[in-house]
This record gives C-alpha cells, sequence and structure tokens, in this order.
C-alpha cells in the first residue's frame, strides 16, 4: 500500500512542490486572510439576521456599538466559537463540516446566478465578463457532488440544517422584501399562465364562481368579506371592490389599499383589492368595474353585495343609483347576489369613532348544525342551487343539510313533480336531505301579510296625478303600477308567509332574486318586494343567475 497520498499524508502538497516553504507561506497567508474576512463578515451577517427578525433568539444580535454600528456581541460570539475549534487541537476533525458549508454557500449562489438569469430578470444584470447561467448551473451541481464525495454523512447533515432553516423562514413569513429571484419566478408563471388561460375555452364542467364583491373597505363590512371568502375559500376569483367619492390624491389611495390588504391579510383571506374607484354615485362607479376588473379569463361572473337596509331613509337618488346597479349588473351578463344578515353589515361608522372596536360575531358565525335552505323559484342556470351547494362543502357550513323547495307545475300530481325535482337534483349531484314542492304561491296572501305590505309601501306612494307627472323617474309607487303588479306583489307577501312557516329556523335562506325591470318596475316597490321577503330572516341570500347553466349531468 502507498504510504503517501492526501488520505495517508497531509504533507503530499509540500512534497511535490517545487519549494516546500513555499507552500507554508501560502497557506499561513490564505488562512489569515479567510480568518480576517470571517471575524468581520460573519458578525455583520449575522446583525442583519437580527435585524430582519428571521429567527428567535437572533434578535440579541442586531444591536451595533459606535458610529460605525459595529456588532461587538457577533464579534464575541465569532470569537468564542473560532477559540473553541482552535483549541480541539485537531482542526481536520471540523474540517469536513467546514468544507461543506462553505460548498453548500457556493452551490447556493450558483443556483441563484442560474435562476435568475433563466427567468430573465431586467433587474439582473450581471457584469462577468465571460458568463453564461448553465456554467453556474454546473458549478452548483459540481459542489453539491464534492460535499458528498468529502463527506456524504456531514454533506446531509449540511443540507438537512439548511432545508430546516428555509423551511422556518418560508413558514413565518417575515415582512422583508428581498427582491428574490423566487419573486420574479413567482411573476413569469402567473403571467404565463394567465396568457395560457385565454385559449382555453369556458367549460361547464369547469365553472367557477368568480366575485367581484362591493365591500367598499373591506374592514367595515367584515360579514360580507366573510361570506364572500366563505364561496370562493382561495380556489376561485374574489376582488373587493370599493367606489368613493373623489378626487384622492396617489398617496391617500395607496394608503386605503394597504391597509386593505394588512386586513384581508390578517384574516387569512385570499382576494384582490384593486377596485378604488372614484364615481358620483353607486351606479356610475359600478359600470366602470363591471367592464374593467379582472384581467383575461379572471374577470368577475358575479356580483355580490350588501342588502340596502336603510332605503327607506337614504336619499332618493341614492336608492335609484342601488336599483339601477342591480339592472346593469344582470344587463351585463353577470350573476348577482345580495345578502342580508340580521344585524347589518356595515361596521365604518363604529370605526370612524375613536378608540372603537368591532362588536364580537361581526363575521358571519359558523353555524350549529342546522339546514340551508333553497328556494329555487326560477330557473337562472343553476347559480341558486350551486352557491349552496359550495358552501356546504365548507368547514363552516359541513354540518349543515340542504333543503330545496320548488314551485309546482300542476297542483293535481305533487308526488310526481316531487319525484321529479328529486331526480334532476340527483342527476346534478346535488346532496339534498329533503325536496318540497309549494303548491299553492297564487293563493292570496293573508290580510295581516297585506297591511304590514301597505306601511312599507305608504311613504313611497303618490298622492295625485300631478306627483306623478312630476317624478318622471321610475321612482315614486302610482296606483297603475300597483295595479298592474298586484300579482307579483302577492307572490312575493304569500312567499313571505311560507317563509315563515318554513325556513324561520334555518341557519340560511338561499332564494331566487326578482327581476329588477327597470321600466317595468320602481325602484321603491322592487326594494319593498326584497324587504318583504327578507326582513326579520336568517342570513338571507337572494342570487339571480345570467341563464348561462353553470350545471351539468357529466362529472
Amino acid at each position: 500500500m502507498c504510504k503517501y497520498g492526501l488520505q495517508n499524508s497531509f504533507q503530499v502538497m509540500e512534497l511535490v512542490s517545487a519549494w516546500g516553504p513555499l507552500i507554508y507561506m501560502g497557506c499561513f497567508a490564505a488562512t489569515l486572510s479567510s480568518a480576517i474576512a470571517s471575524l468581520v463578515g460573519a458578525p455583520r451577517v449575522l446583525q442583519a439576521l437580527g435585524k430582519d427578525r428571521l429567527y428567535p433568539v437572533i434578535h440579541v444580535f442586531e444591536v451595533g456599538y459606535g458610529a460605525n454600528n459595529d456588532p461587538v456581541r457577533g464579534y464575541i460570539l465569532v470569537f468564542v466559537i473560532s477559540f473553541a475549534c482552535i483549541m480541539i487541537g485537531q482542526l481536520n476533525a471540523v474540517s469536513s463540516l467546514l468544507t461543506n458549508c462553505f460548498l453548500a454557500s457556493y452551490a447556493l449562489i450558483n443556483f441563484s446566478c442560474f435562476h435568475a438569469s433563466l427567468i430573465k430578470s431586467p433587474g439582473w444584470r450581471p457584469s462577468f465578463k465571460y458568463y453564461n447561467l448553465y456554467v453556474s448551473l454546473i458549478g452548483g451541481l459540481m459542489c453539491l457532488i464534492v460535499m458528498f464525495l468529502i463527506d456524504y454523512v456531514t454533506a446531509l447533515v449540511t443540507f438537512v440544517a439548511a432545508l430546516i432553516l428555509y423551511m422556518y423562514v418560508a413558514y413565518r413569513k417575515p415582512d422583508v422584501n428581498w427582491g428574490s429571484s423566487t419573486q420574479a419566478q413567482t411573476y413569469v408563471s402567473a403571467l404565463k399562465s394567465t396568457l395560457e388561460l385565454i385559449a382555453v375555452e369556458d367549460h361547464i364542467k369547469n365553472y367557477r364562481p368568480q366575485v367581484l364583491l362591493f365591500s367598499g373597505s373591506p374592514g367595515s363590512r367584515p360579514p360580507l368579506v366573510d361570506f364572500a371568502n366563505s364561496i370562493t375559500k382561495n380556489l376561485s376569483f374574489l376582488s373587493c371592490a370599493n367606489i368613493v367619492k373623489g378626487p384622492l390624491t396617489q398617496r391617500t389611495r395607496n394608503i386605503i389599499t394597504r391597509r386593505a390588504y394588512n386586513w384581508l391579510g390578517k384574516h387569512k383571506i385570499k382576494a384582490f383589492y384593486c377596485s378604488l374607484v372614484e364615481a358620483n354615485d353607486l351606479e356610475e362607479g359600478a359600470k366602470f368595474l363591471f367592464q374593467l376588473v379582472g384581467l383575461g379569463k379572471l374577470r368577475p361572473n358575479m356580483i355580490l353585495m350588501g342588502y340596502k337596509s336603510n332605503w327607506r331613509q337614504c336619499d332618493k337618488e341614492e336608492l335609484k343609483s342601488y336599483f339601477n346597479t342591480l339592472h346593469e349588473a344582470l344587463n351585463m351578463y353577470l350573476g348577482l347576489a345580495i345578502l342580508r344578515v340580521p344585524n347589518g353589515l356595515d361596521y365604518s361608522h363604529m370605526l370612524e369613532e375613536e378608540n372603537q372596536t368591532l362588536p364580537n360575531g361581526t363575521e358571519v358565525p359558523s353555524p350549529t348544525p342546522g339546514t340551508i335552505d333553497v328556494w329555487w323559484l326560477y330557473d337562472d342556470g343553476g347559480l341558486t342551487l350551486l352557491l349552496p351547494y359550495i358552501l356546504t362543502t365548507r368547514s363552516q357550513w359541513a354540518g349543515c343539510k340542504l333543503r330545496v323547495f320548488a314551485l309546482a307545475n300542476r297542483k293535481d300530481e305533487l308526488d310526481m313533480e316531487q319525484r321529479s325535482m328529486a331526480n334532476l337534483l340527483s342527476k346534478f349531484r346535488i346532496d339534498f336531505s329533503d325536496m318540497i314542492i309549494i303548491p299553492d304561491l297564487a293563493k292570496k296572501a293573508g290580510e295581516s301579510s297585506r297591511l304590514e305590505f301597505e306601511e312599507l309601501i305608504r311613504d313611497f306612494k303618490s298622492k295625485s296625478n300631478e306627483e306623478i307627472e312630476k317624478e318622471d323617474d321610475g321612482f315614486l309607487i302610482s296606483d297603475a303600477e300597483l295595479l298592474g303588479q298586484k300579482e307579483k306583489t302577492n307572490r312575493h307577501i304569500r312567499l313571505r308567509e311560507l317563509l315563515l312557516e318554513n325556513s324561520k329556523d334555518s341557519s340560511l335562506i338561499v332564494m331566487t332574486l326578482p327581476m329588477p325591470r327597470k321600466n317595468s318596475v320602481s325602484a321603491a316597490l322592487y326594494m319593498a318586494w326584497i324587504e318583504t321577503l327578507t326582513k326579520d330572516m336568517p342570513p338571507f341570500m337572494l342570487i339571480r343567475g345570467n341563464q348561462t347553466s353553470v350545471l351539468t349531468f357529466y362529472s
């Protein structure tokens, strides 16, 4: 066996050199320069880690001293570690670990150069005279190979330690911005996927509710935002819209947007807040949003908004703007949903008061196991059925059973109607607990219910023909309109009676939204219909699809 070679003789470099002492001189010079660089550089890196608060306890090393903010505590730690290694007396005992750590850092640097070049980030402008991204890749791979050739156990320990440190930072998600190449990669991947999505044809099996939420500032309407998040749940598009009266400076807009994203992040809601629109009223702002929100196929296909509970007290123009917005949404072939909860949705007046905090239960509470009652009155494409089904797949509503109410076409064959409807829902793979057919919706409503409705619209009824002529914008309710809409009015009053009879104690009620026909029904009468349906009820969602099918028999 040869007694020479690096495995058997550490003086092999001296033996093959032209002059042995030159090797010692080079080793001393290299060791001294590396030691000085490590003693000066490592404490600075440790200080930077402490300032970023990436790891526990490390923050004690962020303190600097003197005019140059010298990391004295880091110097002491590095000195202690270096001194301990020297006192071992056998540096070869830690040489493989030190070498692996250096090689790991070199490998990461090479991979970083390769990745930055691969994604073609404009900010990556290397000044190397001779450079190719694949040279960096090969260099990184060679560093890894050498790590395992030197000592595979130490290489594995180094790799696992680096992976744990990385996963810890990824889990904590510190509020720092390094401008890393992974951020650029995220942008490139998102852009590529969005462009590829444009060429993908829409199919009913891949339908997802993509929601434009009229939330205002998200923090002022937490129940509405929470409910919308229950529908999308990080699996489809959700954009929060805020319509404000301008003008706003760009600085103010940035502050409002940042606060909105901070609130969404704090409540773990994945949504966009890119819809801060300046407009004179809701209708004008909504028209802007309907046309502009979204990118490619990532565009809203339905609108979710809160119920205007103050419609009887608000300004006439404000009520008309709300009503026209509903009409405009359907006119743009968008689905429409209106949510009403018992305590209201808007908490902005409380947030404006100094030192006020939101009361408990500002989010739609997770219901105790109960029922979600779906009143499927008209075929709107299936959205009225799909959204409640989606809610039952979420953890908040998982304990709720689905009950479906439908209208009878033939009163003398209710059993057959019920079986047919149950068979239809089974084909759609909608898991329901009960199917109830309503046979007598056209029946005349009770006297007390009709008197209650009369009281509701009393302040909006026109007093004379002269008043009708002055009011040419369809706001007041004329006697002619009441007579022409008598059947529909009775229908909604009768629906309320059935709701009180069947769904008063349900966890959520979902019903097909009456069609807001702009030129045939006044804003006040339409809002009276909705008020009649939803007043003093459990959480209530009115839905109207855009007549595009969202349910299919095929899986």
